[in-house]
């Protein structure tokens, strides 16, 4: 008796191109677009967190140690202006202030095809600024040279070296008018600054070239289904608020918007031998024993070893030339239709929904199962378990000399949540 031809699909989307656009400030508020991307590979299973897909902020051109792999940046397309710097001062709210949103935030992210929602964690890390003057340094301080111009312009040094609880994470570059400088900020610093040493006159100081260092901490994609999420944060520009720019700043936006784009491209591979696309439903130990002794046979059954190499979660479901239920079937020349059971055994594998051990576990055409693995992994050894009932063989039985066929399909996909 031969069985039906069974075949595997699967669907596989490629992680879509990321993008981060800064789009242009108005006189409300500006937008950037943080990225991530799952790009796994069933030949690096060990790679299993996202990677960070923003395009690193034009600032990294001058410090690119500090715009590692593991160190995220972006541009700030803010600018705001010091009229009216004077020495002397005191209060840091009166100087050049500079406060981020350096506690994490925690941000919601949503499937929209899936509805799927997941969370991340966002905070800013360090800050990147150029200032600028109308008059050279060297005319402000009476110094000779441009170094020595800047070196004594601020309380504390050059630009590099803020006051506060921040850090400064690069030198500062400098010419006769402007300089350049990152500023670390650790979760429990508040304002950092600097306090010129010198007045300078209108039209004072301006800001220019900003940009963002910061932490993202991206959920597991394992948990993930295929597909992007998107999620934003606002964060407003003004004394007391999340951006904070001192109490002399003119800011050209009151609002600075983050949106976030996760994208999830889980990668499933089956492979089934050359031999496996017709299957020989037998007896245990043949048909010997019916054929040479007259009895109705047991069982019918076979197993079919295959692989699977998973990044993430995947449903399994059947496809039938014969419906028989929940079940497929396998049909004679007369119609005569009897039900195959269909079960799946996946090495390392679970159900999602029971947590059981993917052994054995019956697949219908109704419903599909989603299975999932803590880890990715290469290769999963599998097997088919295919079976006819004994009671069903015994009706195939009256049926002399006919051969019951079938088509099975198996439908494997990486979609699933």
């Amino acid at each position: 008796m031969q069985h039906r031809k069974h075949r595997h699909t699967w669907r596989q989307h490629l992680a879509a191109g990321f993008y981060a656009g800064l789009l242009a400030s108005s006189a409300n508020g500006v937008e950037m677009t943080i990225s991530a991307a799952f790009r796994p590979s069933v030949l690096s299973p060990q790679t299993v967190q996202f990677e960070n897909t923003t395009p690193q902020a034009s600032f990294c051109r001058y410090w690119p140690n500090s715009c590692t792999n593991k160190t995220f940046s972006i541009g700030l397309p803010v600018r705001w202006s010091y009229p009216n710097v004077k020495s002397g001062e005191t209060n840091p709210r009166k100087g050049l202030y500079i406060k981020v949103p350096n506690t994490f935030r925690t941000v919601q992210v949503v499937n929209a095809q899936t509805g799927q929602t997941s969370q991340l964690r966002f905070r800013v890390s360090g800050m990147a600024s150029t200032y600028n003057l109308a008059l050279r340094a060297m005319d402000i301080t009476g110094s000779s040279t441009p170094l020595d111009a800047h070196d004594k312009l601020w309380v504390g040094n050059y630009w590099g070296y803020p006051s506060g609880k921040c850090k400064g994470l690069t030198v500062t570059w400098i010419s006769d008018k402007w300089g350049s400088a990152l500023w670390g900020y650790p979760e429990n610093a508040d304002g950092c600054y600097k306090l010129a040493a010198y007045p300078i006159p209108a039209p004072g100081v301006s800001i220019t070239d900003a940009g963002l260092m910061y932490v993202l901490e991206t959920p597991s994609p394992l948990e993930l289904g295929n597909g992007e999420y998107h999620g934003s944060l606002e964060y407003r520009i003004g004394p007391g608020q999340d951006f904070d720019f001192g109490d002399t700043a003119t800011v050209d936006a009151s609002i600075v918007k983050i949106n976030f784009v996760l994208s999830v491209a889980h990668e499933l591979k089956v492979n089934y031998p050359d031999n496996a696309r017709q299957v020989l439903l037998e007896p245990p130990g043949g048909w010997s024993v019916w054929l040479q002794q007259g009895r109705t046979p047991g069982p019918l059954q076979r197993d079919i070893p295959f692989t699977v190499a998973s990044s993430g979660n995947f449903s399994v479901r059947l496809e039938c030339q014969y419906k028989v239920g929940s079940q497929c079937g396998i049909a004679n020349g007369k119609q005569l239709v009897v039900p195959v059971a269909t079960a799946l055994s996946m090495e390392g594998l679970r159900v999602k929904d029971s947590g059981l051990n993917a052994t054995r576990i019956a697949l219908s055409n109704e419903n599909a199962v989603v299975f999932s693995a803590q880890t990715a992994s290469a290769t999963r050894r599998s097997q088919l378990h295919f079976g006819v009932a004994a009671a069903d063989v015994t009706s195939m039985a009256k049926q002399s000399g006919d051969r019951f066929l079938g088509t099975v399909t198996l439908v494997f996909d990486a979609s699933a949540i």
